[in-house]
């Protein structure tokens, strides 16, 4: 967790770091799309009010507790779990590390 938290954290200030590890890994990627689809995420996806309360990597049990009521009634399980059965934030890196500053670039 510490290092995909890194990782994120790197990407948000530099996503040109991001799409040269990316041809790295794989030439064939088309980077200008590969890019784009990365700043959708971050500016849809990742970066909200939520994130900036909490960091980056946790979620508020409420809204986790929400998502699950939906799972719960779309495939007609027997119980809701709580959110600590799915979630846990033992694994985090402590909140001051989960800072994410994103500036698309």
């Amino acid at each position: 967790m510490r290092a995909v938290n890194k990782a994120v954290i790197a990407i948000a200030k530099d996503q040109n770091a991001g799409m040269k590890a990316a041809l790295n890994y794989d030439n064939l990627i088309n980077a200008d799309v590969e890019k784009r689809r990365l700043q959708f995420s971050f500016d849809k996806l990742i970066v909200s009010p939520e994130m900036k309360e909490i960091g980056v990597g946790d979620i508020k049990d409420d809204r986790m507790a929400r998502a699950i009521g939906i799972i719960v009634e779309g495939y007609q399980l027997a119980r809701a779990p709580a959110p600590a059965e799915i979630f846990s934030r033992e694994f985090l890196p402590p909140r001051a590390e989960r800072e994410l500053v994103y500036t698309a670039n």
